[in-house]
C-alpha cells in the first residue's frame, strides 16, 4: 500500500456536515455518501443531501472516508475507509491499495522509485532539550503505533528541581508538566473539541515522583526518578489516563546538574468501543531522552 501511495501528497481533515467551512471536496463526498440508496461512482456529483436513515447508514458506512484529488483540487475518486461485508476476503491494506489504484489509473500516474529519506528526529537547534517519542500499541490498527515525536526545552527550574542529592526526595509531577504533557497518542486517536476541531491539550499533570540516588557508573553519579502520573486533557468531561514514569539521570562528578536523562512511561489510554459497547484500555508507551545537554 505504501507503494500505491507514493505519487500522492497525503493529508487529513476532521469535521462535521454542518461545518460552515466544509472543504468543497469533502462536501462532494458527503453529498454522495449520504444520498439514500446511492452507490458511489468516480466523478459523479450530487448537489443536495438526501440522508440515509441512521440505521441504514450505520450498516453501510464507517465515519472515515478517503478522497483522492487531482493537482487542481478536483475530486477524482473516493471510498469508505473500511471495507464492508460482501466485498470478499481481503486485508484492509489490500482493499485500500485497490481503491487507490483505481484513481491512479484515472490520473495516468505511475509508481516511481524514491530514495529512502534519512529519518531526522526533531531537536531545538542545539539547545538542551528532552525528546519524547510516544506510541499507541493498538493491535487492531498497527498504524497507530507510528510514534509522535516532540522536543521540549530543559529549563533552569527543571535543572534545579532535579539537582543531585545524596538523599531521596519527592517531587510534584506538575513541575515537569512541560515534558510530561507531550505524552499523548497519535493524532488519529486524539480527542478533539467538537466546536473548534482542535485537539485537546493536556491541562494538568498530577502525581508524586520520587528522586532516589542510584549509585555510580564510571565518572557519573546516578539518580532514578519514579512514580505514577495522571494526565487530564482540556475536555469538560475530565478525561484522563494514567501510567508509570521511570527516568535515569546521570550527573558528572563535580556538578549537581544532570548531563543525561533517559527513561520510559508505560500506561493505558481508554477508548470507548461503540461497536462492542465497551471500553478498551490501549497500551500507551513513551521513551524520553535528553539531547544536547551540557556535560
Amino acid at each position: 500500500m505504501v507503494r500505491a501511495l507514493q505519487p500522492y501528497i497525503v493529508t487529513s481533515w476532521h469535521g462535521h456536515r454542518d461545518d460552515p467551512d466544509l472543504p468543497e471536496a469533502i462536501r462532494t463526498v458527503w453529498q454522495q455518501k449520504f444520498r439514500a440508496g446511492y452507490k458511489p461512482r468516480p466523478g459523479q456529483q450530487q448537489k443536495t443531501f438526501e440522508p440515509r436513515s441512521p440505521q441504514e447508514h450505520r450498516q453501510r458506512q464507517s465515519n472515515v472516508d478517503i478522497a483522492i484529488l487531482d493537482s487542481e483540487g478536483n475530486l477524482v475518486h473516493w471510498f469508505d475507509g473500511f471495507q464492508h461485508p460482501g466485498r470478499g476476503p481481503q486485508t484492509l491494506a489490500a482493499y485500500t491499495a485497490r481503491e487507490i489504484q483505481l484513481a491512479t489509473k484515472q490520473l495516468n500516474l505511475t509508481n516511481r522509485r524514491r530514495r529512502v529519506r534519512q529519518v531526522v528526529l526533531p531537536d531545538l537547534a542545539g539547545a538542551p532539550a528532552v525528546r519524547i517519542l510516544c506510541t499507541l500499541e493498538d493491535n487492531r490498527m498497527l498504524a497507530y503505533s507510528a510514534p509522535t515525536v516532540e522536543a521540549v526545552p530543559i529549563t533552569g527550574g527543571q535543572r534545579e528541581l532535579l539537582a543531585w542529592s545524596s538523599e531521596a526526595r519527592t517531587l510534584d509531577a506538575a513541575d515537569l508538566s512541560g515534558w510530561l504533557s507531550q505524552v499523548y497518542p497519535p493524532g488519529v486517536m486524539e480527542r478533539t473539541n467538537p466546536q473548534t476541531k482542535e485537539a485537546y491539550r493536556i491541562a494538568s499533570v498530577e502525581g508524586t515522583l520520587t528522586l532516589t540516588p542510584a549509585g555510580r557508573r564510571g565518572k557519573h553519579r546516578l539518580m532514578v526518578l519514579t512514580g505514577t502520573i495522571t494526565l487530564t486533557d482540556e475536555g469538560d468531561d475530565h478525561f484522563s489516563y494514567t501510567g508509570k514514569l521511570a527516568l535515569l539521570l546521570a550527573y558528572p562528578q563535580g556538578t549537581n546538574n544532570f548531563s543525561a536523562l533517559r527513561g520510559t512511561f508505560e500506561g493505558t489510554y481508554p477508548r470507548f468501543d461503540r461497536m462492542h459497547n465497551r471500553q478498551r484500555n490501549i497500551p500507551l508507551r513513551a521513551a524520553l531522552e535528553s539531547i544536547d545537554t551540557d556535560s
